[in-house]
């Protein structure tokens, strides 16, 4: 094989220039995200200001001193617009604290509203954001909490709330960030209508196609809805949603460039097949662009993405000189001066990222598959029928390896965002998308005319939406294969920014190395990279002592226990998401078993979490659940992920050996249960044998969420028993301990699961008073994040946020 330096088709893929203000770009962002920085450490503390006048010194310095004269130009311009959107970013975040002031005064129990976001599920209240206004005239924009007994008002809907208006606390920025002045809890909605102008018709026209496509209400109705109206809330909450998450399939979802550059790169390639002229390609390319975003209601995203899908089409008309790059920087700059809140957005980023992505690098990919696709036909040459072989390589040359090239640059561009985003990295993004990718694009191309269509012949409306639900439910259906693969994706508990810095230097390196690495450079990557694995071995892979792991997780609870290679999670939280993050961060590679206490979402909500990500050997629920309530969401995952054999029942009496130093005793119930409540939870003592003997020297009580009633059975079943550690039950309700427990039981360590600012005021008062006479030392999730508990010969050893403390038992 020749050496790849000399291969002259290397030479064929240009490096493409870089655009004159990718550092403009990165001025404003840095600009922006400094300023929002201090004007929220000033709004929490009051004494902090904008240090305008120490970063121009610095700029002035750095203008002066660069060695490079050639150089200073450029470095004026980025110091200009750092400085210039700077100053509007801080006259934007200037004005909603003011805004935040007026309200505190005002403490506001109603005003009129618009919404402008589809609801978002979370651990709580359905929320939105809507664009509010007060009787004195003071506008502003917020979060609504709706209440769960009335119909969620659509996006674009204009009502009279009532309720009560919560300010921002320190833990809220990411509200502020989005340019929000506070949070408010509705108690009542009055006279909801769409209103009689443009945007009011649209929404309607929206919410009208809503509701025909998911008359239905299947999984693949959510996505049809999340693919053409951009309304994916009840999407993500369903398996297929999760499976998308799994497989790196997300951004064909999201209201975002990335979902408009990856549908319309294919669209290009396709009409690039059929010799349609650029002209009409790009007319056709802004008309579908366009559709999308009438069909989306005018979505503040939908219209950023529009905007940049736009200027890039455009862009390729101009004629030799048109730069899609440069374009790409233009608009990303004027979207930041003209919303600083976009710097914060992580549908903008992926939008940049996915279209510089496939706008530079590309050409370089197709380069290197054409090369492997040459080096592969000159190596295994074929005599049994050459012409028809030949012809099923051009074949699969243009109708397979095109399609991965874009899937492949796309997912690349975009990983240092969706990793940290999702806390996993897909190892089968790539054939999914190939496979699903085209099946969302025929979404598109079919339902969008389809859609508009049917708005004037209501006769066919169902007609033209059944070949949208077939392409749904068979797009839904291979995630979910694809999601159910094992090591479908592995845990990434790696920061954003860190993320970003590594990706940023390897798309450097590709850059400079431009077209291909040289033999030496390939050496050493190889020597590094074999040197990080062996670095990463030494760290991870290490002896665990016994250790007990209370996971933030946000409101519900989420348990793990492990030694060695043995590991073990108790609940697994209401979210998927969060439990991954939780168990990325904790470095857990396997699972030998959950065990889920009872059946309310906060403590069984997570476990998709685990398809295709960390496979458990069993899954355990009360006894008599299974037969009971074999409908309920949680046994039917369950049965997903382990398969029917490998679900197990436990009692109370029951003993899981975990280890010689480790068990698991169930304490209650002692009794079939039938409904899986919080009466009916799972109680565990966790037992510690310090020196293997069998004798305990340590209990910890794992409740569920058995309040004091239901626990009071305990002492009448096992006298005698004490436990130092006690998991307060129901995240710290009223009635989850009393004084008379804790006294009998001997607890000196509580620890609480609750969410950060919780919409149900746990822990109570009542319960943390109670707590306090007795002297107990409390350790809360909403306070400290993770909290571990190392056990030890003698002492446990406390864990969190950095802190370490000692206790003697």
């Amino acid at each position: 094989m020749s050496d790849p330096k000399k291969d002259p088709e290397l030479d064929q893929a240009a490096r493409p220039l870089l655009p004159v203000l990718i550092g403009p770009l990165g001025a404003i962002w840095a600009s922006v995200v400094i300023v929002e920085h201090f004007t929220w450490s000033r709004y929490l503390a009051s004494n902090e200001s904008l240090p305008i006048n120490q970063l121009l010194i610095c700029a002035v310095v750095v203008l002066l001193f660069i060695p490079m004269k050639k150089y200073r130009a450029y470095i004026l311009a980025s110091v200009l617009f750092f400085v210039f959107s700077a100053g509007v970013a801080y006259q934007y975040w200037h004005r909603i604290d003011q805004v935040m002031g007026l309200l505190a005064e005002a403490d506001p129990y109603g005003f009129t509203c618009r919404v402008v976001s589809d609801p978002q599920y979370g651990s709580y209240s359905p929320s939105s954001i809507v664009e509010a206004r007060l009787s004195s005239g003071v506008k502003f924009r917020c979060r609504i909490f709706w209440p769960d007994s009335t119909g969620i008002p659509a996006y674009g809907s204009q009502l009279d709330v009532h309720g009560h208006f919560i300010p921002l606390s320190e833990n809220n920025e990411f509200l502020y960030r989005q340019g929000l002045a506070g949070s408010f809890s509705v108690t009542s909605i009055d006279d909801c209508h769409f209103p009689n102008n443009l945007v009011g018709l649209i929404s309607e026209f929206r919410d009208t196609n809503y509701r025909l496509l998911t008359e239905q209400g299947e999984q693949s109705a959510y996505l049809l809805s999340g693919v053409l109206l951009g309304n994916s809330g009840e999407f993500n909450l369903s398996w297929a949603g999760e499976a998308f998450k799994i497989t790196g399939l997300s951004h064909l979802v999201a209201v975002s460039g990335s979902h408009l550059v990856v549908i319309a790169t294919m669209m290009a390639w396709v009409l690039a097949k059929l010799k349609i002229k650029t002209r009409v390609e790009v007319f056709l390319l802004l008309l579908l662009v366009a559709a999308y975003v009438m069909l989306t209601a005018l979505q503040a995203s939908a219209v950023r993405s529009a905007g940049m899908m736009g200027i890039v089409q455009v862009a390729r008309l101009i004629g030799r000189r048109s730069h899609a790059p440069s374009a790409l920087s233009v608009t990303a700059s004027i979207m930041l001066i003209i919303q600083p809140t976009t710097a914060f957005s992580l549908g903008f980023w992926l939008s940049v990222f996915s279209v510089f992505g496939l706008a530079v690098y590309l050409p370089l990919v197709r380069e290197w598959t054409e090369l492997l696709h040459s080096r592969s036909s000159s190596k295994y040459k074929v005599t049994y029928h050459p012409k028809l072989v030949k012809h099923a390589r051009r074949l699969i040359s243009n109708y397979i390896v095109e399609p991965c090239n874009i899937s492949l640059t796309a997912q690349a561009s975009t990983l240092a965002l969706s990793a940290p985003a999702f806390a996993c990295i897909s190892l089968v993004s790539l054939p999914a998308n190939i496979i699903v990718a085209p099946l969302i694009t025929l979404i598109l191309l079919m339902g969008i005319p389809g859609l508009i269509i049917g708005s004037f012949l209501s006769s066919v409306q169902h007609l033209l939406v059944s070949p949208l639900i077939l392409l749904g439910r068979l797009s839904c259906y291979l995630a979910q294969q694809f999601a159910g693969l094992p090591f479908a994706s592995i845990p990434f508990n790696g920061r954003l920014d860190m993320s970003l810095v590594i990706a940023l230097s390897v798309a450097a390196a590709v850059y400079l190395l431009w077209p291909h690495p040289t033999a030496a450079n390939r050496r050493v990557f190889w020597r590094m990279l074999c040197a990080v694995c062996l670095v990463a071995s030494v760290i991870y892979v290490k002896p665990q002592a016994a250790e007990l792991v209370l996971l933030d997780i946000g409101q519900g609870d989420a348990i793990l226990i492990r030694e060695g290679s043995i590991s073990v999670l108790i609940d697994t939280g209401p979210e998927s998401t969060s439990l991954r993050r939780a168990l990325a961060r904790n470095h857990v590679k396997s699972l030998d078993a959950v065990i889920l206490t009872h059946l309310d979402n906060d403590h069984c909500g997570g476990l998709r979490a685990l398809t295709g990500f960390i496979q458990p050997d069993t899954v355990y629920f009360a006894a008599g659940l299974i037969s009971n309530r074999s409908d309920s969401n949680a046994i039917q995952q369950a049965y997903e992920l382990v398969g029917q054999s490998r679900i197990e029942e436990l009692i109370g009496g029951d003993t899981l050996v975990l280890s010689s130093h480790l068990s698991l005793s169930v304490l209650l119930p002692t009794h079939l249960v039938y409904f899986g409540d919080n009466h009916d939870s799972l109680v565990i003592s966790l037992n510690f044998d310090s020196e293997a003997d069998g004798t305990v020297d340590l209990r910890m009580l794992l409740t569920g969420d058995a309040e004091a009633d239901d626990l009071q059975k305990i002492n009448s079943l096992y006298a005698g028993l004490s436990f130092q550690v006690l998991k307060l039950a129901h995240h710290g309700s009223k009635g989850s301990i009393n004084n008379e427990l804790l006294r009998q039981w001997e607890c000196r360590i509580v620890l609480i699961s609750v969410g950060l600012n919780n919409h149900y005021g746990h822990p109570s008062d009542q319960a943390l008073q109670t707590l306090d006479d007795t002297g107990a030392l409390v350790y809360r999730t909403d306070e400290l994040g993770d909290i571990s508990l190392r056990l030890l010969s003698q002492c446990l050893v406390i864990s969190y946020s950095g802190m370490r403390l000692v206790w003697a038992y």
